[in-house]
């Protein structure tokens, strides 16, 4: 499940966190609304790693916003 802490979007994995975005690629998401994984590239903070791993994930929160 995703989370916020201390200004970075989170995955909980076991008994961890895995920090995923800092605050400031999540207001890139927010004022971008990316509908597609290419779109996610364009935004500061967000790579191909992050895209490739955990994409589809982050576009089905902007959908179900």
């Amino acid at each position: 499940p995703l989370g916020f802490m201390a200004g970075y979007l989170c995955l909980a994995i076991g008994n961890g966190l895995v920090w995923l975005l800092l605050g400031s690629a999540l207001i890139g998401i927010a004022n971008a609304q990316p509908t597609h994984l290419d779109e996610l590239l364009d935004i500061p903070g967000i790579g191909p790693k992050t895209a490739s791993e955990y994409g589809a994930e982050l576009l089905a929160l902007v959908r179900n916003r």
